[in-house]
């Protein structure tokens, strides 16, 4: 019964997201949900991953696709960020007021644990 409920919750959101006009982000969440019940997610990186959150973030505000973030990111730190954006998403979707309420905070020391090479390569984009 709790996968039905888990599926049942992907598909309101991808409903969701389609009625808000957000085509690029149906496609991506689709493939994502898709991937999670087939268990086909082995094959794609987290710098891949990375990236296309970045492509469709970048693609629904209307700018070019970025090229310079990925790079920076060496792979230990991909690996950091995609299990970190899974955690906050969990805790931003399910979580009281008080877990909302430290996010900011809580992506900030994030950010700071990431290894400082990375932080040096993208101060560089803007």
């Amino acid at each position: 019964m709790t996968h039905y409920l888990t599926v049942h919750k992907w598909l309101g959101d991808v409903d969701d997201t389609w009625h808000a006009a957000n085509y690029y982000q149906v496609g991506f969440k689709g493939a994502t949900y898709g991937h999670n019940i087939l268990g086909l997610s082995d094959g794609i990186s987290d710098k891949d991953i990375i990236q296309q959150a970045l492509n469709g973030a970048f693609d629904q505000n209307k700018l070019p696709q970025p090229t310079t973030i990925v790079p920076c990111i060496d792979d230990a730190s991909a690996h950091q960020i995609v299990v970190f954006i899974g955690q906050v998403l969990d805790k931003a979707a399910k979580g009281s007021l008080s877990d909302l309420i430290a996010l900011p905070n809580l992506i900030k020391d994030f950010g700071n644990s990431l290894n400082p090479a990375v932080s040096t390569c993208l101060d560089g984009n803007a």
